[in-house]
């Protein structure tokens, strides 16, 4: 089934009258999550943003349509990560990190009504948002930003890894923090980089994907926009990231001095959803930046390393096999519209190079066409006549301009070969 959903016709005369460019002055869907028997879809709507439910039987059918303030951002072109986290009685709550205005200048995590922008850019700033996971009563958000520890040395982009409780209930009425602020917000860099007196960090994080098995996450990173181009995966543990949160905090008293180490004995890493004591509230206004960064699995560096390109989505699968209790196959996705296909043995992480595969080969598209926006992989089980036996079907779905492809998955056999480099 296939529904359109346009922008208004006055919010695109209204986007055109505004400068924004005809082709930005469409309908972007930029959050679509199931919840239920019920799809909730939001859209930029020629800059001004709009949230629909629609019954997953007939998704033509719009049961509600409003404004989406924080739901969605202004811009096509904004970076942001959504996930819906169902709750207790069917009830479900939106997490999202998102540009808020625009301009799309101030950005926010939020869980309606909670945010962060408040009270300063130590929080976030010009956070760009790539990935959103759920696990256990935490949501991880992950995203590049402006790194405020080094501003009094010059201006650098950190990755980072930001975790809220799922249940948090706001800064209540208390003076140091607002109603609608985080009390358990919190951030820490994620380290990926090639180990050195002088290590090469890779700064700018793409993609995340989860394996929920293994609670591993493997990350996309690339140099900056204008450095020589450069790629890079890292996996970190979600133990390793617990280990972070559980640290000392990077404290800057005053704007002119330095970034110190600082022990606080506030229970940010507990979930209490009773209401926060003032002491509590007053560190969740002072602490938010951890002071050790997250170190990925290996120690040694980066799982995969390619120079001249440019990475930009990551998607993993988890294969059973005889000789091992699993491998884990890699999907590595290229702005040059390349997939390479890697199998990592997750308790060596040794890697090899399976294949690399074209999507576009057939196609004549312009290099511009051969984005890939979004890539997903997906497993289903298919029966077999007689329905004795349920085999797994497995694709990587990519959606770019002019093409939504299914690559299939061949084989991930290969002779596991020790990283050079």
């Amino acid at each position: 089934e296939e529904s359109r959903w346009p922008a208004d016709d006055k919010a695109v005369d209204d986007c055109q009258l505004n400068s924004q460019g005809e082709d930005d002055c469409h309908n972007f869907i930029r959050v679509l999550h199931v919840h239920g028997d019920r799809l909730l879809a939001c859209g930029t709507n020629a800059f001004t943003p709009r949230c629909s439910w629609r019954p997953l039987e007939v998704i033509n059918n719009i049961s509600e349509c409003f404004p989406c303030l924080a739901r969605c951002p202004h811009s096509p072109h904004s970076h942001m990560s959504s996930l819906l986290s169902s709750g207790p009685a069917g009830t479900a709550d939106l997490f999202i990190g998102s540009p808020t205005d625009l301009s799309s200048q101030e950005v926010a995590i939020f869980r309606l009504p909670l945010n962060s922008t408040l009270p300063n850019n130590n929080w976030l700033d010009a956070a760009e948002f790539v990935a959103s996971v759920e696990v256990d009563q935490f949501v991880f958000f992950f995203f590049r930003e402006v790194a405020v520890e080094v501003s009094n040395c010059g201006k650098a982009v950190y990755s980072r890894v930001a975790r809220v409780c799922k249940n948090d209930m706001g800064g209540g009425q208390q003076q140091r923090l607002k109603d609608s602020t985080w009390t358990t917000f919190v951030k820490a860099r994620l380290n990926c980089s090639v180990p050195a007196e002088y290590p090469f960090y890779y700064d700018h994080i793409q993609s995340v994907a989860y394996v929920e098995e293994e609670r591993l996450f493997y990350a996309a990173f690339t140099t900056a926009e204008n450095s020589i181009a450069g790629s890079a995966v890292c996996s970190f543990t979600l133990d390793s990231m617990q280990e972070s949160f559980a640290g000392p905090f990077k404290f800057q008293s005053s704007p002119n001095s330095t970034w110190e180490s600082v022990n606080s004995t506030h229970a940010h890493s507990h979930c209490n959803s009773d209401d926060p004591s003032s002491s509590l509230l007053e560190a969740a206004g002072k602490y938010q930046l951890m002071d050790r960064a997250v170190p990925s699995r290996s120690g040694k560096g980066p799982l995969i390393q390619l120079h001249s390109v440019r990475f930009n989505h990551i998607a993993v699968d988890v294969v059973a096999t005889k000789n091992h209790s699993s491998i884990h196959v890699l999907y590595v996705a290229s702005r040059d519209g390349f997939v390479r296909k890697y199998s990592v043995l997750p308790s060596t992480q040794e890697r090899c190079l399976v294949e690399i595969v074209d999507p576009f080969a057939r196609l004549s598209h312009q290099p511009a066409d051969r984005q890939i926006k979004t890539m997903q992989f997906l497993k289903v089980q298919v029966c077999v006549v007689p329905c004795e036996i349920n085999v797994p079907i497995r694709r990587v779905i990519l959606i770019a301009p002019f093409i939504v492809s299914p690559v299939v998955l061949g084989s991930t056999r290969c002779t596991l070969e020790r990283k050079t480099r």
